[in-house]
Formats: structure tokens, sequence, C-alpha cells
């Protein structure tokens, strides 16, 4: 009931009691996914689709924030799209 956000990360959330956790958060928490398939049992204001690595890339860059990461160098330098597939829901993915 003193979430303030929550974030999950790389889970299809089907094993108990971690999948539950979704449903105990207030209404009033924002709840994001990151992860490369959605999530049909569980509702979420916000999820970002693809790998996990490429999302965290794209959220600290915009957020102008550095990863203390071997990969942070060479991921930083990547270009990201995000394509709408409905409310709330996008697909991240490089771009060329």
């Amino acid at each position: 009931s003193k979430c303030d956000m929550l974030i999950c990360i790389g889970t299809s959330l089907k094993v108990a009691p971690v999948s539950e956790i979704v449903n105990m958060i207030p209404v009033s928490a924002p709840q994001i996914l990151i992860n490369r398939a959605p999530v049909k049992h569980a509702v979420f204001d916000l999820s970002l689709l693809g790998y996990c690595d490429d999302i965290a890339t794209l959220v600290t860059k915009k957020c102008g924030w550095e990863i203390k990461h071997p990969e942070f160098n060479t991921n930083k330098n990547k270009n990201f799209e995000l394509q709408e597939k409905e409310r709330g829901v996008y697909d991240v993915a490089t771009t060329v």
C-alpha cells in the first residue's frame, strides 16, 4: 500500500506469489512493464516491449543518465524507434 511505482522487467508474471504483486499495488501508483512480450493477465499503465537492455539504454538516454555497465558505451550509440501498438503499449527496436 506504500508503493509509489511498480516497474516489472523481464518477467512473464506466471509464478505466484510474485504474479500477484501487480494486483496489490494502489491504482494511484504507475505500473510499467519492460519485457520482450506483453503480459496479458495484468494491466500496466505503460508497456515497453523489446530487449530489456535496449529499453534501459533508451530510458537512461532520455533522462540524461549513464549506466555503469560494460555494454552501456556500445548501447548508448544505438538509435531507437518506438512504435505504438495500442494505447500505452510500445514496441521498442533499434534502428540502423
